[in-house]
């Protein structure tokens, strides 16, 4: 039986399949796989574990050691975080066993004395320990396999003196012929050849690319994606192996252009891996919206696609979970599967608990739903038209359900705040590896680590050869002390050094005729780190970095073979023409809507490309899923704050908001911020919020003394109105629907309306009152004339600015911040909207919309006719620098637009 074997190896190791296409006699093995094959052989059971569940297992062991010494030198970084405090110390528990160490105390050191005192409860046993049990047994005669021929790629003098004992075992066996050879290694007089020979040994010869016959190069790329869209175009066959640690990113190009992957895995981070962890986000305090929706959009659920996406719909839209749209939704969603929703949403009723970040779940509580979870996965599993990939992760989630189940077990804490929690389980999903991309048929030969070669390769390509493993020796953590206590059966410095050196530069000795290293100068914006022999190169051609870099081979994509290069021009977007119309054909797609709101027929008239990008094609810049920014809530959240303590139900007299402010303030803030703010509510945005607060309380307290100071009364909070028909535009065939922000009645009992904007800037609207092309308050004066019957009377109206209450106006009102004078007081707003409206519409529907933007106001039609007598139009804003119309700042279609 032949045995390639290097404790270095991981996961898939170079072989010569085209020499030895059948290798039912052949095993590549490290040190674990060498150990399961003799411990198969010699009928010796070991009971495995996986590396986390010998973590567990040792963070049980330290929970029942610490119980009894308290004064332990590890108690206080264990009480912090257990299971991160175990990782370490078995990582020092079986480094120190490797050296040599026993198990026993009375070392001379405190720390070898208290893993000691572990040790008693602690019962599964490393690498090394198994080789002691096997080297026992091999010297006395157990069973070996017949004719075994272990092949190591350097001399096995360099392994640590524990594996280098088992080879030893093994090859003084007299009763069955054992061999171990080292790996035949090409000949010749190469530049390859040299160079291996040199750096091998480390001798002080030169090292001169320019001498290089061709067998080895150095490929320089800009920027790392360069270098791995270049690699993706290659032909798959173009080398023997492919080096490259981290594939996940190179998969994803071999993806994007079709070609087979290679196969890479992650640690925990894809989204079907984190179940789990979604899942426990949903108990976080106060919840976190982004995480519920986010769970809410997976397509793994326990739930139906229909209630998920009605849900993650109501939440985005309403802004918040706990309001009456969701609970209405949960209700009927109860009536089918109550219970998914009792085990996996946050409870709707539990407005108590909602805001207190110290809310604290019991263990059996926690231990309940985590097991819920698990039980899901299983039942899920079942599914057998599920995709290997997703399987993969699935299985993934299940077993850190487990371990998480393990951790709650071992702690002697009997509850939980959800920060706690995560203390507990945060570095899970770092242990946890799972399948990205699995290895397709046709793949390249790619290994992650310049180690993994079992045989000489022709032709070697090392894709990251600006990625150098960081040397790190086993024995590096050890105290002088310790060293001293162990110096009989340490591996010796130098000889690891050599070890880690032979296993650094395989790739120089393996490689037969061709060795290509890939460098880059950015890992995105980042320089990386060089490889000594790079450093090294620079010096011996006495070359700067910048001189050393152009005497390299930069490779062009667009020269390889089967790669089409497009001829790049001058991208124009100016698709308007001079009058700033954009032209399309199909009319026959456009039908105007019966009823507009306030706002659409605002834009409609100002940005026309808007309205027909969002009304007729129906882009939106935000999928379901996505909440509103945390300045466009403010917004929400600030009138729905103002809408509940200034409504009139109240009495809506400066005196009675005064008593609701004073007493009912911090109870209407936090309830509408849960109804329609939620994402206020997370972490990253938690001191903004606390600042909008207080702002909100100075906001509500300086309304009520303006409406005071006025003498005026509210009569209606968010005034709606739903289809109503307005005299003005009886020749447009529409109504309106939509909601006044606060309509107000002075002393005379004259009608007084307030538009809220949360914004700090006041020029736009000193603009619009100032130019008299203040839409929406014209509109809103129309229709509360039109209820109240009033028709020749007109509303005194403003802006008031939120949070600061700046009141901008054209009348006179005590206390406002900008009194407007209008340069057009006889121009009759309504009529001109009522005729921009008809104009855009003919527009419209004969195939042309007007962008306009960055084109001078004097070149567009529509300005042309902003002064018929007959139907004069609703002026057009200006650019503050130059003569063009405005642009509309806060557009959601820019990228469409024909830009500047």
């Amino acid at each position: 039986m032949k045995v390639f074997f290097n404790p270095a190896y991981t996961n898939f190791v170079y072989q010569n399949l085209e020499k030895n296409p059948l290798q039912f006699d052949q095993k590549v093995c490290n040190t674990e796989g060498l150990l399961e094959l003799l411990e198969l052989h010699a009928g010796i059971h070991t009971s495995i574990k996986d590396e986390m569940g010998r973590r567990l297992e040792y963070c049980k062991a330290m929970a029942i050691y610490m119980e009894e010494n308290a004064q332990s030198i590890f108690a206080a970084s264990y009480n912090i975080d257990a299971y991160n405090t175990a990782k370490q110390c078995l990582e020092w528990r079986d480094a120190f066993i490797m050296s040599g160490w026993n198990g026993e105390a009375n070392t001379g050191s405190k720390r070898l004395d208290e893993l000691s005192g572990i040790e008693k409860y602690f019962k599964l046993p490393s690498s090394a320990e198994r080789i002691k049990v096997l080297i026992k047994a091999i010297k006395e005669g157990c069973n070996i396999p017949d004719n075994l021929e272990i092949i190591t790629p350097f001399d096995y003098k360099y392994f640590s003196p524990y594996v280098k004992e088992l080879l030893e075992a093994l090859a003084d066996r007299k009763d069955k012929t054992v061999k171990i050879s080292t790996q035949v290694l090409p000949e010749g007089n190469s530049y390859l050849r040299q160079m291996a020979d040199i750096l091998i040994n480390c001798k002080k010869d030169a090292l001169d690319l320019r001498k290089s016959d061709g067998s080895v190069a150095v490929w320089l790329f800009e920027e790392k994606n360069d270098a791995l869209r270049y690699l993706s175009q290659l032909e798959d066959d173009s080398f023997k192996v492919w080096i490259n640690r981290d594939n996940k990113t190179f998969d994803n190009y071999l993806s994007f252009v079709g070609k087979p992957t290679c196969g890479s895995e992650d640690n925990g981070v894809t989204v079907l891996g984190s179940i789990p962890f979604l899942t426990l986000k949903l108990l976080e305090k106060p919840l976190n919206l982004t995480s519920l929706v986010t769970y809410l959009g997976l397509f793994v659920s326990p739930f139906s696609k229909e209630f998920r996406k009605e849900l993650q719909e109501t939440i985005t839209s309403s802004g918040g979970y706990y309001n009456d749209h969701c609970k209405e939704i949960i209700a009927k969603a109860e009536k089918e599967d109550a219970d998914a929703v009792n085990k996996f949403l946050p409870d709707i009723e539990d407005i108590e608990n909602a805001l207190n970040e110290d809310f604290a779940y019991t263990k059996d509580y926690l231990a309940t739903y985590i097991g819920n979870i698990s039980a899901w996965l299983s039942s899920y599993l079942k599914n057998e038209q599920i995709i290997p990939g997703n399987r993969v992760q699935l299985e993934a989630s299940k077993k850190i359900c487990s371990y998480m189940l393990s951790l709650l077990d071992i702690s002697n804490k009997t509850s939980f705040t959800y920060q706690e929690l995560m203390i507990l389980f945060e570095n899970l999903t770092a242990d946890i590896k799972t399948e990205i991309y699995p290895g397709e048929k046709a793949c390249r030969n790619i290994i992650n680590s310049p180690s993994n070669f079992a045989e000489v390769s022709e032709s070697t390509i090392w894709c990251d050869f600006y990625n150098p493993d960081e040397e790190v020796l086993s024995t590096s953590f050890m105290y002088p002390s310790e060293k001293k206590y162990l110096e009989k059966t340490l591996w010796k410095d130098e000889i690891e050094k050599t070890y880690n050196r032979y296993n650094e530069l395989l790739p120089f000795l393996y490689t037969d005729k061709k060795l290509i290293l890939i460098i880059v100068k950015k890992q995105g914006t980042a320089d990386v780190t060089k490889n000594p022999v790079i450093i090294r190169l620079m010096k011996n051609m006495k070359k700067d970095e910048n001189e050393f870099y152009d005497s390299l081979e930069k490779p062009d994509i667009t020269k390889l073979k089967g790669v089409k290069v497009l001829p790049s021009s001058e991208i124009n977007n100016h698709k308007q023409d001079e009058h700033g119309l954009v032209h399309f054909t199909r009319t026959d797609l456009i039908n105007f809507r019966e009823t507009e709101s306030y706002s659409s027929i605002t834009n409609l008239i100002e940005n026309p490309f808007d309205y027909v990008m969002e009304k007729h094609c129906g882009f939106s810049m935000s999928g379901e899923a996505a909440m509103n920014a945390v300045y466009t809530t403010k917004g929400t959240v600030a009138h729905a704050i103002i809408e509940e303590l200034f409504n009139p139900k109240h009495g809506g007299t400066a005196a009675d908001i005064k008593k609701q402010i004073e007493t009912r303030f911090e109870e209407v803030c936090n309830q509408k911020i849960l109804e329609e703010g939620g994402i206020l509510l997370q972490k990253e945005n938690k001191s903004d919020t606390d600042i909008f607060r207080a702002l909100m309380k100075e906001c509500v307290n300086r309304l009520q003394y303006f409406i005071e100071i006025n003498n005026l009364k509210v009569k209606a909070c968010e005034q709606k109105h739903e289809k109503e028909e307005l005299a003005e535009f009886s020749a447009c065939g529409i109504n309106f629907t939509g909601s006044i922000d606060m309509v107000l009645e002075d002393d005379s009992g004259k009608p007084v309306i307030f538009d809220f904007k949360y914004s700090g800037g006041f020029k736009k609207y000193q603009e619009m009152l100032k130019e008299n092309r203040s839409m929406q308050l014209e509109l809103y004066n129309a229709l509360v004339k039109h209820s109240l019957g009033l028709n020749q009377l007109n509303c005194r109206r403003a802006y008031v600015l939120l949070p600061e209450v700046k009141v901008i106006t054209q009348n006179t009102f005590e206390g406002a911040h900008y009194y407007i004078r209008c340069e057009r007081p006889h121009a009759s707003l309504i009529n001109e909207m009522k005729n921009s409206y008809l104009y855009r519409r003919n527009q419209i529907l004969n195939g042309d919309v007007e962008d306009g933007e960055y084109i001078e106001l004097e070149k567009l039609d529509y300005y042309s006719q902003i002064n018929d007598e007959n139907n004069p139009l609703v002026p057009l804003g200006k650019d503050e620098k130059e003569p063009f119309k405005a642009a509309n700042k806060y557009s959601k279609y820019a990228s469409f637009k024909a830009g500047k």
